[in-house]
């Protein structure tokens, strides 16, 4: 008996022990396999952020080879190039009154439109755009390392101009901090501008205007691209400009809402004429000529009006 009792003791012992050694491998297991994830989820993560410094970049090349197709001219600067990149060209000369237009892509996508415009009134463009670089005179990125400076350079040619109009323009949503431009207008003032002109956000597909249109096609059964698009707008506009609106009007400065002028209960305008080559953005957001120049006239009155 006594030796049948000592035998479970020790078969009871090697079981029990058994059982935690696979019970501590298994935690061992677990551990090394929470590390691993860990380390997997950091490389996602440093991967992810990579990627959107890269896109962010590709992006803004992007925008400054459609920007020169768009307008003909080299006045879109890319990310890697500073104030200096700005040439003569970019101010008209003679005499008459200047209108000064400062901003990202989101600004010179409007040149298109001014241009016409000044021919017909009678008044000078100067275009100093950046692409990601906002009117915004404390604005700091690593990914537009030269905005600062692009910035300075844009005030002081104000200041050497004197403008009688300034027009401010940029995608709002893009950046967090807004509070900035009352230190652009206010150094504008200074520099005696009598016109400021804040143009906020336009619509944005995220997806591209294109890929919206056909969609919107499949998805309503039509027979033909509608001339507004209501679905798969971003609420990103929106917002910037429940921001944007009340500062402007906070500073005292004429403010253009795009999305007043171009939305309604149908959706926001996409084909200017009901023609399949007047889209009215090319992208997710940037006008095309025809775009432009319907969106400069739409504004007249406000964009122009003293000049």
């Amino acid at each position: 008996m006594r030796g049948g009792l000592t035998r479970r003791m020790l078969i009871s012992s090697g079981l029990l022990a058994l059982i935690i050694g696979t019970a501590f491998a298994v935690l061992l297991s677990s551990v090394a396999d929470l590390r691993d994830a860990e380390r997997r989820a950091r490389q996602s993560e440093e991967v992810l952020v990579e990627a959107n410094h890269l896109e962010r970049l590709v992006i803004d090349l992007e925008t400054g080879q459609r920007g020169f197709i768009l307008t003909g001219e080299e006045r879109f600067l890319q990310p890697w190039q500073g104030a200096r990149a700005f040439r003569d060209e970019c101010i008209d000369g003679g005499e008459g009154k200047l209108l000064l237009l400062w901003g990202d892509s989101h600004a010179a996508h409007l040149y298109p439109g001014l241009r016409p415009a000044a021919r017909e009134r009678h008044f000078r463009l100067a275009q100093l755009t950046a692409s990601a670089c906002p009117p915004l005179l404390d604005y700091r990125s690593s990914e537009r390392p030269k905005c600062h400076e692009i910035n300075q350079a844009a005030l002081a040619r104000a200041r050497e101009l004197r403008p009688e109009t300034v027009v401010l323009s940029a995608q709002w949503e893009h950046y967090r901090d807004l509070e900035g431009l009352r230190g652009t207008v206010a150094a504008l003032r200074q520099a005696g501008v009598a016109k400021i002109v804040v143009v906020g956000p336009s619509p944005n597909w995220p997806h591209g205007l294109a890929q919206a249109l056909f969609r919107e096609v499949k998805r309503e059964g039509l027979d033909r691209f509608p001339t507004r698009v209501k679905h798969e707008l971003s609420d990103a506009p929106a917002r910037a400009d429940r921001r944007l609106r009340p500062l402007a009007h906070e500073l005292g400065v004429t403010y253009i809402a795009p999305l007043d002028v171009l939305c309604n209960r149908d959706g926001c305008l996409a084909r200017v004429e009901d023609r399949a080559d007047q889209l009215a953005f090319w992208d997710p957001s940037h006008f095309t000529t025809v775009g432009s120049t319907w969106f400069v006239d739409a504004v007249a009155p406000e964009l122009l009006g003293g000049i």
